[in-house]
């Protein structure tokens, strides 16, 4: 079994850390951008700005996880990779927001409204000075996928490992793309068509949960069975943690999610959970539904008459149950692996810090 020597550095820990070294790519970034021009410059800080807005930083917390509990001993040399997920998290978001139209994140305007703004100066049509913005943030999201894989070539690890992460970068975002097109071709569909649990996975817990464990694996020389372990963990982890993630994107507040509660609704998400609503509903409910899921003018009163009938035929009840199933897949491969109860207690009060969101 791995020791329990080497230092677990907490949430809070690599939260501060990972901050720290982007602030200073982000300034750095900032300073070439404003040697080509002002106006690179201000994108860079509209980057910097969405950053500094919040963020858990989880995806680096479990890379660093992984690492220590498999006695990867280079905290520092770790940062940069850990980073570079961070990155490829905050790409996704930007790209995302796009995706689903919103101009607000962690209850700001994000890179779209910060750029919307911006072209309310410059652009008379209100459609343009969306067009606009989100053609800037495009751009944002682009650098950041960019800035991802540098940080990970320039760590100090041995290039053999270095090539592993970035091939594992690599597949992380050709499944997060997969599964995004996967989630925003849905709505053009019946909502059974889509296999939601198959997007969660491929659009969340590949990237977010799977391969930042077995990046930390690989880093700290864990064998191919402990790598597919950590898949599987991930796996779990990730599809779970979307499941609840859907559940707060219609009973969440706005103050959890950084977003309004109404767009999933709005949008018609083809979730989990509205799948299995429309299964469990009554015809007259399903009918109400349908009046109301996917209509851009939405009001609360309709989204308060759609939680309701989630609520009453059973299914928030079935994606909670499922989340608890997930969960517990989790907990007994974490058991499993030979790491240090230590680790073992890290990784299990992670999982229900990211499922459950205790503090």
């Amino acid at each position: 079994m791995p020791s329990s020597t080497v230092i677990c550095h907490s949430l809070a820990d690599v939260r501060h850390d990972i901050n720290s070294l982007l602030a200073d790519h982000f300034k750095h970034q900032h300073v070439q951008a404003a040697d080509m021009h002002a106006d690179y410059a201000s994108l860079w800080e509209a980057i910097a700005r969405q950053h500094d807005a919040g963020g858990k930083r989880m995806r680096p917390y479990l890379c660093v996880l992984a690492y220590q509990a498999l006695d990867g001993d280079d905290y520092q040399a770790l940062l940069p990779i850990a980073a570079g997920l961070e990155l490829l998290h905050f790409a996704m978001l930007v790209h995302d927001d796009i995706i689903d139209r919103d101009l607000v994140r962690h209850g700001q305007p994000n890179i779209s409204g910060i750029y919307k703004e911006r072209y309310r100066k410059l652009v008379a049509a209100p459609e343009e000075q969306v067009h606009f913005a989100n053609s800037s943030a495009i751009l944002a999201g682009d650098l950041l996928l960019s800035d991802a894989y540098q940080l990970m070539a320039g760590s100090s690890f041995p290039a053999d490992q270095r090539l592993q992460v970035i091939k594992l970068l690599g597949e992380a975002i050709y499944a997060v793309s997969g599964g995004e097109l996967l989630d925003t071709e849905a709505s053009l569909h019946d909502p059974t068509y889509v296999d939601s649990l198959k997007v969660a996975e491929f659009k969340t817990a590949v990237y977010s949960c799977s391969i930042p464990l077995v990046i930390g694996g690989v880093l700290a020389g864990a064998d191919t069975e402990t790598q597919l372990e950590l898949r599987h963990i991930g796996k779990c982890v990730g599809i779970a943690f979307q499941l609840a993630d859907d559940l707060l994107g219609v009973f969440g507040s706005s103050q959890q999610t950084g977003k309004t509660t109404i767009g999933d609704l709005r949008e018609g998400r083809r979730t989990y959970l509205l799948q299995r609503t429309l299964h469990l509903a009554s015809p007259t409910e399903v009918a109400t539904l349908h009046g109301i899921v996917g209509q851009a003018g939405i009001s609360q009163a309709q989204a308060d008459m759609a939680r309701a009938i989630m609520i009453a035929c059973g299914a928030k009840a079935e994606v909670e149950q499922l989340m608890k199933d997930y969960v517990s897949s989790a907990e007994v491969a974490i058991n499993g692996l030979d790491i240090s109860e230590t680790s073992k207690k890290s990784l299990l009060a992670f999982v229900q810090k990211a499922v459950w969101r205790t503090s």
